[in-house]
């Protein structure tokens, strides 16, 4: 079905709404502000510290210095070895395990998810965070129960969105195909991915600078507030 580009209304997204029984949610933006309470650049220090001190050589870990899954895949393409890499990707999930014990909640998105269960929609977690920290978050909000699952990042860089791994694994896991999933999500990334693996996309952008990133990307129905989400399932 056609949607008119750009910011949704209910009336947009209801009718996808109901061609669909699962919805797929990013992480990182729909649910929560991963870095909201510990912020990214500090975590990027702190990862890449490690990573000097298990020997890895600053001329890997990229330039970046608010993103820390930029260093993971600058190691990964500069040929870090597996060994090196494991512990990386370990530590970050440390690090992202305790920046979600103080992530500040999406406005919006406990009531969403709440509805979308009472609706009997099965909901998952696809993301290039650790399933680990997901589920820790999850665990201190109540809302473990209302995911049937999580897939976060696997060890492999490569693997990260836009790459549509962690989509095409949630969706075996629940045994839903493609058209019959959407996936609510806020970056670029997401729109690609959701793309590759052939799912229906809702973009959520909090900001104006989201919208235009999401409305480049090729994202056709994009909201600006999850009560959107929420009032189109009022209707449905």
């Amino acid at each position: 079905m056609a949607v008119a580009f750009g910011s949704g209304s209910a009336s947009d997204v209801r009718p996808v709404l109901g061609a669909v029984s699962c919805v797929l949610f990013d992480f990182d933006g729909p649910v929560c502000a991963v870095y909201g309470g510990r912020p990214a650049a500090g975590v990027t220090h702190e990862l890449r510290r490690f990573a000097r001190m298990v020997g890895v050589p600053d001329s890997l870990l990229g330039g970046s210095r608010n993103d820390p899954l930029a260093v993971l895949r600058s190691c990964a393409a500069a040929g870090l070895g597996e060994h090196l890499l494991e512990a990386m990707h370990r530590y970050l999930t440390r690090l992202e395990t305790r920046a979600v014990e103080v992530a500040p909640p999406t406005r919006g998105a406990g009531e969403l998810i709440g509805v979308l269960r009472r609706e009997r929609y099965e909901l998952a977690v696809v993301t290039n965070n650790s399933a680990l920290c997901v589920e820790r978050y999850l665990a201190v909000h109540g809302l473990r129960g209302s995911f049937a699952a999580v897939h976060g990042r696997t060890r492999d860089p490569d693997l990260l969105k836009p790459h549509p791994d962690s989509v095409r694994r949630a969706l075996v896991s629940l045994g839903v195909a493609p058209r019959d999933a959407l996936f609510l999500g806020d970056s670029p990334a997401d729109v690609h991915a959701a793309r590759a693996a052939g799912v229906p996309f809702l973009g959520y952008a909090r900001n104006d600078r989201k919208l235009r990133a999401l409305r480049e990307s090729g994202a056709h129905l994009v909201v600006e507030s999850l009560d959107v989400v929420t009032d189109a399932l009022a209707t449905k």
